[in-house]
This record gives C-alpha cells, structure tokens and sequence, in this order.
C-alpha cells in the first residue's frame, strides 16, 4: 500500500510518465552536443546513445545474475538472463541499422561518419566488467560441481531454469559477437571528440539508474525499454521534420533519402517491445505497478503525439500532394480533430509527373506499416499485466484493456494515409479473431483470470483509492506543426 503521496515501500512513485522515463535525462544527452537535424553525425550519435542505454541495462543484470549464482538461485538468474537476452537483441538491430548507415555514408561521400572507437565506449567497459564476474561466478559454479553443466546439457530442457542460464548464456555470447562486429564497422565520434562526450554517457547512466526501487526487481529494464524508443523517435521526429520541409519544397530526392534512414530507425524501437513481452511476467510488473504512478504510454509525447499523430498526419498530407488526392476524416470525433491536419486545397506541384513518386510512396506506406504494427503489439503489455473484466488502468480508464484496443482501432479507421492507398477495400471476416474475442474462448479465460488477480492486489487503483484517489495530471501537448 502507498505509504505517502510519492512514495511505497519500494521507493519513489513517479509523478508524470516524463519523470517516470527519466526524459529530462535522455533529452540533455541528445542536446548536449548540437548537431545539424537529418544529419550522418546526429544519426550515429542517436544508434550509439541507444547502444549505451542497452548496455548499462544489460551490465545491471548481470551484475545481479552474478549474485544469484553464487546463490544458486537459478531461478532468479533465469530470469534475468531473458531480459539480458533481450537487449541483446536489441543491440543487435541497433548494430546493423548503424552498420548499414555508415557503409552508405562512406560509399555516398557524405561526411560526418568516422571510424567507430567502441573500444572506448564506457558503457562497454562496465558492461564487460560485469561480464566476467558472471562468467567467474558461473565458472566457479560448474568446476565445482554445483552445477553439473554437462548433464543440465544434456538432460534438462527449457522447463529447468538451470538449462535456461547455460542456454541464454551460449545465446548471449553469439549475439555479443555479432553487435560487436557490426558496430566495429559502424560509425564512432568526430576525431577530436572523446567517445563519452559524443554520446553523454555519463548522462545516460544517470538516465538508467536515475529512480531505482528496493528489492529485486525488472523496474530499471522496463525504463531502459522506453528510453531507447524515446531517444530514437527524437531523432526520427526531427527526420520527419526535414522530409515534410523537403516535400513542401519539391525536394524528393532529400525526402525519399531521409524516409529510408526513418524507417531503419524503426527497426531498433519496434526490437525494444518483445523483450518487455516475453520477460516481463504479471507478477514482476506487478512489483512495479504502483511505482509507475499516474502513467501511461499514451503520455509519451514523443511517440504517441508526436511521431503517431502530429507528424505521421502531415507527412500523409505532403505525400498527397503528389497522389493527387485529399486526406479525409469526416468521422473523427471532437477530441481528435484537434490532431488532424488542417483542410486546404491541394495543388499537384509542377513536378510531380517527371518526379518518380513510386519509391517515396512506398518508403511512407512502410512507416505506416511501422505506426500500426506498433499499436498492435502494444496491446500485450495491459494484455499480460492487467487482464481483462473491467481491469482498470493507473490512469482510471474503467477497462485498460478494451480501451487501447479501442485506440488501436479508432487509428486505423480514421488513418491519414488511407487516401494515399485508393479504393478502400474491406477485409475478409477476421473468424479467429472473433473466436478469440468471444465470451468463454481460451484468450477470455485468461484475460479474466489475470484481471482477477490484478485488481485484487491492487484495490487501492481498482477503487481510486489513496495516491490513485488523485486525478491523472496529463494534460495534451500543443501540435507539433512543421
């Protein structure tokens, strides 16, 4: 139960989703250093700060993994070695996005692309540090023979969380290989700028470890998920920023070149999500729930208005210009018109017949496809966390659930880009999905099982009670107008 009005027994509850995050943080990092939006240098900076952030987070978990073997507690240390496997993967998108970047760079002639330097990377250096004391710890462990490695091997499969460790850890080491590799061949710092100064990694440890809670908990990695989305849509939104500028001005060829740079960006945010999914279980969330205050993901402004709506809409209505047609939503209700695009007549640019449109069109459908697949998949989190009959959110919504399903798929019935694709055409009847949504299927038993759980540990939310008696203090940012 909530002790005080921002504090419990674990520790601090967060006020608004950008203290939660720690954006403060994540935004002095980004501008500590000013460099030209839409730039080789500020997209380097941007892949490498995320790789910092993944590799603070992954240090931290091992270090605690490190003490549970010695402990022998393989439970606890299977369960972290999932999360750790998890950034791991991320580190491998953020890797091959960067990799990929430079070569085009260097082949391209453009500037502001140096060798990488990772060997100086302090994040690097504390992540390895933890790195051998586990690997000492779980050494020791095996030629002791407390861990008998060659038959958990050989005998036990993924229902041991013995196997699991030795299985995660073999994983963990490849994968380690691979983003080493591609980020060796990435892009690094100007020459006459240290490692740590270019991407603010001081600043970014501080960002990780900023609020951290008392016992053993998946706080820290659930914040490290959000921040590397946060930190790379900075980035994005300033590339949206210069591609609508480019339409505006005729220019398709800076356009197209920043929407295919926009979308290997994507990549490494949408890799941020499953980790959350596959590692974070009802009850280790359940163990953060109350410090996440007054939250919610729809308070990211980066994200949520910023990149799905305020840009996502213009971007639609300059790429319209040259479809020749429109963008309409005559059924969007109050509240959302305030976030469309303002209705003006639409002139086919002169160039438009002798401009290819084709390959920038496409670039805009598969960020598209980027904004909705994201809106999908987020839906596991209140899912797995909060179930259904009635769960409500930190933010009082009377059915969480239902109600982002609901956002998901008012977004896609009022998406901008729909006159960009035509004729509509209506999908074939969704028979699994109504099956699945049924009263009595398998999905609705659990839903209702995890919501059964979910508000009878926390009365104090379900009710409005307490610290959550308090009304949600988000208010809608302005439009962010270009």
């Amino acid at each position: 139960m909530v002790q005080s009005e921002s504090r419990n027994a674990r520790g601090v509850i967060a006020e608004n989703y950008r203290d939660l995050q720690s954006l403060g943080l994540i935004e002095e990092a980004r501008f500590g250093g000013t460099v030209e939006w839409g730039s080789a240098e500020s997209f380097v900076r941007t892949v490498l700060q995320a790789v910092e952030l993944a590799l603070y987070n992954a240090a931290d978990l091992l270090r605690r993994g490190c003490e549970d073997v010695a402990g022998c507690d393989w439970d606890s240390c299977a369960t972290k070695m999932s999360w750790t496997r998890g950034f791991h993967r991320v580190l491998v998108r953020l890797s091959v996005v960067g990799e990929r970047y430079a070569a085009y760079a260097r082949t391209a002639g453009h500037r502001g692309v140096p060798p990488a330097r990772l060997g100086e990377s302090p994040a690097l250096r504390e992540y390895r540090h933890a790195l051998d004391d586990f690997a000492g710890a779980l050494a020791t462990s095996v030629a002791s023979g407390t861990l008998n490695a060659d038959r958990v091997l050989a005998e036990e499969s993924l229902w041991s969380s013995r196997f699991l460790v030795l299985h995660i850890t073999r994983i963990m080491n490849h994968e380690s290989t691979i983003w080493e590799r591609n980020l060796l061949a990435g892009g690094g710092p100007p020459v006459d700028v240290t490692y740590g100064a270019f991407t603010a990694s001081t600043i970014l440890r501080a960002a990780v470890h900023e609020h951290e809670l008392l016992g053993d908990t998946y706080f820290t990695q659930f914040r490290g998920l959000h921040q590397i989305p946060e930190l790379i849509a900075a980035e994005i939104n300033e590339r949206l920023e210069v591609s609508i500028r480019a339409l505006r001005d005729e220019d398709l060829a800076n356009a197209l070149e920043q929407m295919v740079w926009i979308n290997a960006l994507t990549e490494p945010i949408a890799a941020s999500l499953p980790p959350m999914v596959d590692s974070l279980s009802t009850h280790d969330y359940h163990q953060i729930r109350e410090n996440l205050g007054l939250t919610s993901g729809s308070h990211s402004i980066g994200l949520r208005y910023h990149l799905f709506t305020d840009l996502y809409e213009q971007l639609c209505e300059q790429i319209a210009h040259y479809a020749e047609v429109t963008p309409s939503d005559p059924d969007a209700n109050e509240e959302d018109r305030d976030y469309l695009p303002p209705r003006r007549a639409m002139a086919s640019p002169s160039r438009a017949s002798t401009t290819p449109i084709g390959p920038l069109l496409a670039q805009v459908l598969a960020f598209r496809s980027f904004v909705f697949n994201w809106r999908d998949e987020h839906q596991h989190l209140p899912r797995n966390n909060l179930g259904g009959g009635h769960t409500r959110s930190l933010t009082g919504s009377p059915d969480a659930v239902r109600v982002v399903r609901n956002m998901a798929e008012h977004a896609r019935a009022h998406d901008p880009a729909l006159a960009l694709l035509g004729e509509e055409r209506g999908c074939p009847p969704a028979d699994l999905t109504a099956y699945l949504q049924s009263a009595g299927s398998i999905d609705d038993l659990l839903l209702k099982a995890t919501g059964r759980v979910t508000q009878s540990r926390f009365t104090d939310v379900q009710e409005r009670l307490g610290f959550f008696a308090n009304r949600c203090p988000f208010t809608k940012p302005e439009r962010r107008v270009v």
